[in-house]
């Protein structure tokens, strides 16, 4: 029995690695994943995102049925919505935003918009798009697709919000910028008014921003994030020793002022938060949880005031696990690899990137929740479980982290951890995964013969 456990373990373990060195040359299966990484609800229709195939759908979401396909050129990374007209930021190094009808389906114009375009918004007839590999937003023509302006931001913004005047620009950086190995390392924020551009870091260890939302009024920001506590030795998971999970809240009139709110419960983490989004009369703050598949509803109001009375100097919110009790719900959804989110004021809408498929989850109804396939013929290859596993939280103590927490996308956190593997008191960056395979031995200083073996030993 314990040969044939290792044996499935190992053989989960490679498949994270199989995820980050496979070059796929056709489809996972029939007809290939969805991985839906947006959505957004269209009248009683759900717009939905696939990354891999490519492809903007649109969803009844009663019947489950697809009542509209479009193809795109590159794949989709995020959209905004404008009435009848999506606009889709697709693409890599030449990244594009596509402008769809979604009345007709047509392709209305494209236009270039830099390295990884993502978290496109629209205000009045202005667009403004976040490149994610060029560290810089842009301000565009939203009918012609000319660049205004642009302004750099600190590493990697990966999401953007915008106040419902149009006045203040915020950018989301996805990892710490610059040195490691002092005392503070954080991601940050960028506010950009009157054409000036202002940065404020988050709280130490913030790190694996995912997702931003701003309040109907435009008085606050949500902001997804992982928050590690990466100066201590790695010598336990519990109660959130290496990585705790959080959604930062910003009065946009005190930027240097975030107030990191912990999601996870003292035995139960809430790995890898990623779609944040607020209800329409702001009364409600919604954030997925990508690592245990589950999705937070959260009494903004009444966050706001305990936040007010109670975050203290010697007693800090973001050093409290269960902060959130009696203040939120906590959904398992029925999919995996939650994402993006979107509400209509009845329903929830999450999209599990894994499973493609849709969650409903009724505000009305004791917040239950109902599967939405989007891809019934579709079955993972080897390497798409792999990448699967690498996500999911689950197979970790109390769901506190994934692989991909360290790993972001199969990279680097941009922080320095002292592992045990190698002794302790020597302290050192998260390494990529890429091409680990082919430069062994691996780990810093080489104490795994392999990346195979590092990773099953890892996982």
């Amino acid at each position: 029995m314990k040969l044939t456990k290792m044996f499935r373990v190992s053989a989960a373990a490679l498949g994270c690695l199989l995820a980050l060195i496979s070059c796929r040359q056709g489809p996972d299966a029939a007809s290939g994943p969805l991985a839906p990484v947006d959505v957004k609800v269209v009248n009683h229709l759900v717009a939905v995102l696939g990354h891999e195939s490519r492809v903007l759908e649109l969803v009844d979401p009663a019947s489950g049925e697809k009542v509209k396909s479009v193809r795109l050129a590159q794949p989709p990374n995020g959209m905004a919505v404008d009435g009848a007209t999506a606009y889709v930021a697709e693409g890599g190094a030449r990244g594009v935003v596509e402008v769809v009808d979604l009345e007709s389906g047509a392709l209305k114009r494209s236009f270039p918009a830099g390295h990884t375009p993502m978290s496109p918004v629209v205000r009045g007839e202005k667009l403004y798009v976040a490149c994610r590999f060029d560290s810089r937003v842009l301000e565009m023509d939203a009918a012609a697709g000319t660049v205004l302006n642009s302004w750099n931001v600190p590493r990697e913004p990966v999401a953007l919000a915008v106040s419902p005047d149009g006045r203040k620009i915020w950018a989301a950086g996805h990892l710490p910028a610059g040195a490691a190995d002092g005392d503070f390392t954080a991601a940050a924020l960028t506010l950009v008014e009157d054409g000036k551009a202002v940065h404020f870091p988050l709280s130490n260890g913030t790190q694996g921003v995912r997702g931003m939302a701003i309040s109907p009024d435009g008085r606050y920001l949500a902001v997804a994030h992982v928050l590690s506590r990466y100066q201590a030795p790695t010598t336990q998971l519990d109660r959130g020793w290496m990585n705790t999970n959080a959604v930062t809240v910003i009065d946009t009139e005190e930027p240097d002022k975030p107030h990191p709110v912990l999601l996870d419960d003292p035995d139960a983490g809430a790995a890898n938060p990623w779609g944040v989004s607020f209800s329409g009369d702001g009364g409600t703050l919604f954030v997925t949880h990508a690592g245990t598949h589950e999705l937070s509803v959260i009494d903004f109001p009444a966050l706001l005031e305990r936040i007010k009375r109670e975050d203290r100097s010697n007693e800090p919110v973001s050093e409290r696990l269960g902060f959130l009790h009696g203040l939120r719900t906590r959904i398992a959804l029925p999919l995996n690899g939650p994402r993006a989110v979107a509400s209509d004021g009845k329903n929830v809408y999450v999209a599990g990137y894994f499973s493609d498929s849709l969650a409903e989850v009724s505000l009305k109804d004791a917040c239950k929740s109902r599967a939405i396939p989007l891809n019934v013929p579709f079955r993972p290859s080897r390497e798409k479980l792999g990448e699967r596993y690498f996500n999911d939280a689950s197979h970790c103590f109390q769901g506190w982290q994934s692989c991909a927490t360290c790993h972001p996308d199969g990279r680097v956190d941009g922080l320095n951890w002292d592992l045990l593997n190698d002794g302790m008191g020597n302290p050192k960056n998260t390494r990529t995964m890429f091409l680990s395979h082919r430069t062994s031995p691996v780990m810093t200083l080489g104490v795994r013969a392999s990346a195979e073996v590092a990773v099953t030993a890892g996982f």
